[in-house]
């Protein structure tokens, strides 16, 4: 602006100074266009990346369509040979009990003379019986271990199996071992015949794995030589066993201790109905866990406590026992015979008892 009467030199002073000013105005001017045109660079290419990944989920979209297309073709096109497997299931099976017998056979070569003839019977009766068979049966076979493994590596092949009976076999810890490894996977598994197979406490494991793994709900282990060392093994199962209804430990040697061991199980238990003990050096101290045990316990409906070497104490510890249990319907006391006067006494009150609790006692 222009003041009348300002000098020349004012006047020129002025007009670089604005001069200056839009010489500054340029620069910033030019610094945004440079700005501008950097944005535009990166915005087409933010453009030109989001059509890159556009193209690529489209593509990705695409293969899934034809990924399910694929699939919905594979899977009808799988459907009936799968059919077909499933329906050839019994005969692969039956197939693999055949194999499994030729190899056990030619094993058998090279056995002693005893081994081979008793072991080529049960390989016989195997190879006869169908797979479909629910129900084996190899009693007083003089199996042994080397017997023992025969059946084991067959089992597998009778896939419906549930009864298998092996009684009076003398097959030992090791055999039962070896039979373990199959009936543990056997489904259909509700009765284990046992007894009589000099099993002792080594093989307790074994059995215990059965109980645990299978819904086997009668298991006979009967004249096993079983200690109170086995007997606890076996109480560890039966405590939270689920199937297990009717056990048999007639005739071993579990004594005081693992009357204890088995009654502190029973304690948990709600599933076991039936149970021998008979023949078990309990004496009175065991039977005094048993009563504990029988006052707690609503499951137990049969109990089997005959030769053991029972007496007064026992007897009356029974006695007051079943005044607060009324599930139990049937108390076997026989071949207890040094009672004593004050045995007969108690003997009396628990028949009283059992009267008014419906409680058959067999003495």
């Amino acid at each position: 602006k222009v003041v009348p009467g300002m000098s020349y030199e004012s006047l020129m002073k002025q007009i670089k100074d604005k001069e200056r000013v839009l010489q500054l105005l340029e620069i910033d001017n030019a610094a945004l266009r440079a700005r501008c045109k950097v944005l535009e660079e990166k915005s087409t290419a933010l453009e030109d990346q989001t059509n890159r990944q556009s193209k690529i989920i489209s593509s990705m979209e695409t293969g899934v369509r034809d990924a399910q297309m694929d699939s919905a073709v594979i899977k009808e096109q799988a459907e009936p040979p799968i059919r077909a497997a499933h329906s050839a299931i019994p005969q692969l099976a039956e197939a693999k009990l055949h194999i499994v017998k030729l190899q056990n056979i030619i094993d058998l070569r090279r056995a002693a003379d005893v081994a081979r003839v008793t072991s080529w019977e049960v390989f016989r009766e195997l190879y006869t019986t169908p797979s479909e068979c629910t129900n084996l049966a190899f009693v007083e076979k003089s199996l042994g271990e080397e017997g023992a493994s025969l059946v084991a590596d067959t089992l597998d092949a009778f896939t419906g199996l549930a009864s298998l009976s092996l009684a009076r076999n003398q097959i030992g810890p090791q055999g039962m071992e070896l039979l373990s490894v199959p009936l543990c996977s056997c489904s259909t598994l509700t009765e284990l015949q046992l007894h009589d197979n000099a099993l002792n406490d080594e093989a307790m494991s074994a059995v215990s794995a059965i109980i645990r793994s299978t819904r086997v709900s009668l298991v006979n282990l009967a004249n096993n030589k079983i200690a109170c060392e086995g007997a606890a093994v076996l109480g560890a199962a039966i405590a939270k066993g689920e199937h297990l209804t009717n056990l048999n430990l007639g005739e071993n040697q579990i004594a005081v201790r693992g009357a204890l061991a088995l009654s502190q199980a029973l304690l948990q238990n709600t599933t076991l109905r039936l149970l021998s003990l008979a023949g078990n050096q309990l004496g009175d101290y065991g039977c005094t866990h048993i009563a504990g045990m029988l006052r707690i316990n609503r499951s137990l409906k049969d109990l089997n406590l005959s030769s053991n070497d029972i007496r007064g104490l026992g007897v009356g510890e029974l006695s007051s026992s079943v005044v607060d249990n009324d599930v139990l319907t049937t108390l076997r006391l026989m071949d207890n015979d040094k009672l004593g006067q004050e045995g007969h006494k108690a003997l009396t009150a628990l028949q009283q008892a059992a009267t008014s609790k419906r409680l058959r006692i067999y003495f």
